[in-house]
């Protein structure tokens, strides 16, 4: 009878778990239920104890009874516990920030042309030019977020910072600045399966896995793709965003209508726009 394994972690844990769970191996022997840490979803004391394999992105003492450390008490001394890494990364979208006030996916630089009141086609000219000192900081911006990844590492057993750096600038290896694509869901995994000694996923279960997160790829500013030389950056590359295939100018423009709209949750927004860009 496969034994009870707890994932503690954001969306990325969906996509892991998704992929462990097709993998035979490792089905056998665990069943998996995750648990959403960022929205403090409660994890039941009983799930906890009888527990076999715990997989957690650490939460610091301020989640207060959903702190990593606290969590682990809970753990039967049975209980194999593996940090997951929790992956971010602002290389190919440096004027990200969190501005849940505002908008998700916020960008500064829009944000800033906002609150100065232009009108929205100067709005898109000026962002689309790049004239903002923050178009003059984009390779420290991505080596910065790069070096915080492999901070972040240190000390854990799983780990993609060598594989982000690696290849980065050749092929998109995020959807948005905290949603890893499949390839870095694949080097989780494989990491994974390998410390548990289980067998590797076979190429069948990597060409069949389907990312959860896929349907949305946060389109990538062409001056951020020029500077940085990634080929699969321009202004005519459309990217996937919730059934549609928009540039990056139709996505400004769909920004844009969000924020007139005082609509906080871009997401829910552009969900509402399929099929009418």
């Amino acid at each position: 009878m496969a034994e009870l394994c707890l994932v503690h972690a954001n969306c990325q844990g969906e996509a892991l778990s998704r992929l462990l769970s097709s993998h035979p191996p490792f089905a056998r022997c665990f069943t998996i239920k995750h648990y959403l840490n960022y929205t403090r979803e409660a994890v039941p004391p009983a799930d906890l104890s009888r527990a076999k394999l715990f997989l957690y992105q650490k939460l610091g003492a301020h989640f207060g009874d959903l702190a990593s450390e606290v969590l682990l008490t809970y753990l039967s001394p049975s209980c194999q516990s593996i940090q997951l890494p929790n992956l971010f990364f602002k290389g190919y979208w440096p004027f990200w920030i969190s501005a849940p006030e505002r908008i998700d996916f916020a960008d500064s630089v829009l944000e800033w042309l906002l609150d100065a009141q232009l009108p929205p086609n100067d709005i898109v000219r000026i962002y689309l030019s790049g004239a903002h000192p923050a178009f003059q900081r984009l390779a420290q911006t991505a080596e910065a977020s790069l070096a915080r990844e492999y901070t972040k590492e240190e000390g854990c057993a799983l780990g993609c910072a060598d594989l982000v750096a690696a290849l980065w600038r050749t092929e998109p290896l995020f959807y948005t600045v905290n949603h890893p694509g499949t390839r870095l869901i694949i080097h989780v995994a494989g990491q994974l399966l390998q410390l548990l000694g289980l067998p590797p996923l076979t190429e069948a279960s990597k060409a069949h896995f389907v990312h959860p997160d896929g349907d949305f790829f946060l389109p990538i500013h062409p001056l951020v793709g020029r500077a940085l030389h990634l080929p699969f950056a321009d202004h005519q590359t459309r990217y996937p965003v919730f059934g549609q295939m928009l540039t990056h100018r139709e996505f400004v423009a769909s920004y844009l209508a969000c924020r007139l709209h005082k609509v906080k949750n871009l997401a829910a927004f552009l969900h509402g726009r399929a099929g009418s860009i």
